[in-house]
């Protein structure tokens, strides 16, 4: 009699066991069932890693090579990005899957807003200039008392033998930075000035200028200096406004008369090269920023993934 108990005993107690056990295993399933439990998943990151980052680059590209040409392109670019930026966030309140959209939506429009902003910065004071300085006329054998209006289309200009800077009549306008001015003449000259060598934190306050290539003798070239300054002019003067003041300062201390038209350019040996020089400089400020950028995206794509992880599973007893 005892041998049949002991049986029955034995056998309610492993149906115990095996029911707390499914117990444990159906509340386990129940809550990985639950959205975003069981984090997110490789492809979901590179989403959130590339789809910003490639929006960042082609905003980057069409300002760097494609803005001169046509700057609505770029605007239409930037306003496609900014819609599809909303639309994963709106997408997120009905998708579950873990905040991905909504992640991917603030990250896209966090690319545009950066891409924009540095591609526009990048735009207005390198490559705006290089293609500029493509597209503008060159002169040759100018003479320094020439009519500075008559080549008001010139990128650069090439000035007669016997041209120089007159460096014992620099300014120097301070005004946070120092902008230098110093009239471009020759032997002959007797009228108003018509040119004037420039540039930034490269003289004294008086009758001294270094700027480029203002003591070589050898050097009779000038790249005319572009105004433009952009968005900068909304915190700040532009440059030629600088100049313009510091013209002011020159024509009262020498008893000298500037042209209402005069032109402002650096004073060089090779005009070229300083254009090549805006590109390089131009061009290596847009590969910085988008490798820079990709290490950003993949930061914040990794870091998503740690912050998703489901917490380890626990066991509950009933």
């Amino acid at each position: 009699t005892k041998a049949p108990v002991a049986r029955a005993s034995a056998s309610a107690r492993l149906a115990a066991c095996t029911g707390r056990s499914a117990t444990r295993v159906s509340k386990n399933s129940n809550m990985d069932s639950k959205p975003g439990s069981q984090g997110v998943s490789t492809s979901q990151v590179l989403q959130i890693v590339l789809i910003p980052w490639i929006a960042f680059t082609i905003i980057m590209t069409l300002y760097v090579f494609v803005a001169h040409i046509s700057l609505p392109a770029v605007w239409v670019t930037i306003l496609v990005a900014i819609c599809f930026g909303v639309m994963f966030m709106v997408m997120d309140r009905t998708a579950k899957n873990g905040g991905v959209y909504l992640t991917l939506g603030v990250c896209l429009l966090l690319a545009t807003f950066l891409g924009s902003m540095l591609g526009m910065w990048t735009y207005q004071t390198y490559t705006k200039v290089y293609f500029a300085y493509s597209e503008y006329r060159e002169y040759n054998n100018v003479i320094a008392s020439e009519s500075a209006a008559a080549h008001a289309d010139a990128g650069k200009i090439v000035f007669a033998k016997g041209t120089r800077v007159d460096t014992m009549k620099a300014v120097g306008y301070k005004d946070g930075s120092t902008y230098c001015v110093a009239p471009i003449s020759d032997s002959a000259m007797t009228g108003r000035v018509e040119f004037w060598a420039v540039g930034v934190d490269c003289c004294a306050a008086r009758e001294d200028i270094w700027c480029d290539s203002a003591r070589d003798g050898d050097a009779r070239s000038g790249v005319v200096s572009l105004d433009y300054s952009g968005f900068m002019d909304i915190i700040q003067e532009s440059k030629y406004d600088m100049y313009q003041k510091a013209v002011k300062v020159a024509e009262s201390q020498f008893d000298i008369v500037s042209s209402p038209d005069a032109m402002f350019v650096r004073w060089v040996r090779d005009p070229t090269h300083i254009q090549d020089e805006f590109w390089k400089m131009g061009f290596g400020v847009y590969i910085i920023t988008i490798l820079g950028y990709l290490v950003f995206c993949a930061g914040t794509g990794f870091a998503f993934q740690a912050l998703s992880k489901p917490p380890a599973s626990r066991t509950v007893d009933p």
